[in-house]
């Protein structure tokens, strides 16, 4: 199972995510919401504002906004985007070598990246992968990789938005 996000960063050759994976099912066990012990974290809001806020961390947003450099942040948040891509395909290359230390690792690169930008759904997800793989369950680490790779092009956008639209 290759699992990649569908982003508008240049191409790096893997192909969209709506052709790798199904949509997430909350009736097959884990939804975005229990991603973070118990915090709802706004998947289902209607509210796009909403929405938008809870996939946030409203001190790394801030500290984002001082910098005051639209064109630094832009640049920075496409790089986000094309690494996180790229290291969501090296997720799923582990798990389909079910390579737990690997997959754990990867998932601890994305839970720092995504806390830097302040993509707060995504850093919970990447948190709750690596526990996973500390504790070796290879069937829920692939389902989070799926929850990454569908949270990952909306949150980078939310904070696309709070930062420079």
């Amino acid at each position: 199972m290759i699992v990649t996000a569908a982003t508008n960063a240049p191409a790096l050759g893997y192909p969209p995510i709506q052709k790798l994976i199904p949509p997430l099912n909350p009736a097959d066990g884990m939804d975005v919401e229990s991603a973070g012990e118990g915090e709802n974290i706004g998947m289902n809001e209607t509210n796009n504002q909403t929405q938008s806020q809870d996939m946030l961390s409203a001190e790394v947003i801030s500290d984002l906004r001082s910098l005051d450099d639209r064109e630094f942040i832009s640049d920075l948040l496409e790089t986000f985007l094309r690494d996180a891509q790229a290291r969501l395909h090296a997720m799923s290359e582990a798990l389909d070598s079910s390579d737990l230390e690997q997959f754990g690792r990867l998932a601890h690169t994305m839970k720092g990246s995504s806390g830097s930008i302040g993509a707060q759904k995504l850093f919970l997800l990447a948190r709750e992968a690596m526990d996973t793989a500390r504790d070796h369950d290879l069937a829920k680490s692939r389902e989070l990789t799926r929850q990454i790779a569908e949270v990952l092009e909306p949150n980078t956008q939310a904070v696309r938005r709070a930062l420079i639209d």
